[in-house]
């Protein structure tokens, strides 16, 4: 585990409120696995949020983080319990048996348990070690500043976002058609995305933009953390040919009003 990564999930943590560090484990291939459990207020609940994501956790490079808010944190610990290996516990029957244990929460909330889902997905990580591929970066992918905030954007990335927290992206007739960026993150790590517009994939506009923001970060002695669901082939192979080696799995589940 990486200082980055440990400090990473601390910070999460702190975000969530954490009030105690409980001693659940998990044991996978023969390793022991630690739980971060960050508690968040509830009020969120309340006000009957259009999406929410009630609890999620993650499992990288042998540390098992995980957030929920406070009114579940029974249902996280009994079901790390239930499901003590990493196999079982990224299982269709452990999802399964969430949404079951979930359904009464959901409806004393006010969300409809027809529109909810959990999604679980891989974890990349990237350092300055294992520089990304700079052959894969193509002419016309660059990085964006503020003067960049009135050209023509085809993704859904607000730019303005984007530029301040770091993006790189690839144009074509003046546009932004592909664009990586920032999401989240502390000190020497740091989460990205990528999108691209529809009309102009398969070009290798994401591998490049990826790969250009990904250097940038490196050199900066940031560790990257790529993240995407596993039915994501595509970005999958963008992390791949970015250079990214996987190191874990995450599960978020989501449920949303009305």
């Amino acid at each position: 585990m990486t200082r980055a990564v440990l400090r990473y999930l601390s910070d999460e943590c702190a975000r969530h409120g954490v009030a105690h560090i409980p001693a659940h484990t998990v044991h996978g291939a023969g390793e022991k696995y630690c739980a971060f459990v960050g508690k968040r207020d509830d009020t969120a609940l309340t006000r009957r949020l259009n999406v929410i994501v009630p609890l999620s956790f993650s499992l990288t490079e042998g540390v098992l983080a995980a957030s929920c808010y406070a009114g579940v944190e029974d249902v996280l610990h009994r079901h790390f319990a239930r499901y003590p290996t990493e196999d079982a516990l990224f299982s269709d029957e452990a999802f399964a048996a969430l949404n079951c244990a979930m359904e009464p929460y959901l409806s004393a909330w006010g969300y409809g348990v027809p529109r909810l889902h959990g999604r679980w997905g891989w974890a990349y990580l990237q350092t300055d070690a294992q520089a990304p591929p700079r052959e894969r970066i193509l002419a016309g992918t660059r990085l964006l500043n503020e003067a960049d905030l009135g050209i023509g954007n085809r993704t859904t990335m607000k730019l303005s976002d984007c530029i301040r927290h770091g993006a790189y992206a690839h144009t074509v007739g003046g546009e932004a058609v592909c664009i990586a960026a920032v999401n989240s993150g502390a000190g020497d790590l740091a989460e990205i995305g990528v999108e691209c517009a529809v009309d102009h994939r398969r070009r290798g506009y994401a591998v490049s933009c990826v790969c250009a923001l990904t250097s940038h970060l490196c050199e900066a002695r940031r560790t990257v953390l790529y993240r995407h669901y596993h039915t994501n082939a595509a970005s999958a192979a963008t992390a791949e040919a970015a250079g990214f080696c996987r190191v874990g799995r995450f599960f978020a589940y989501s449920c949303f009003a009305g």
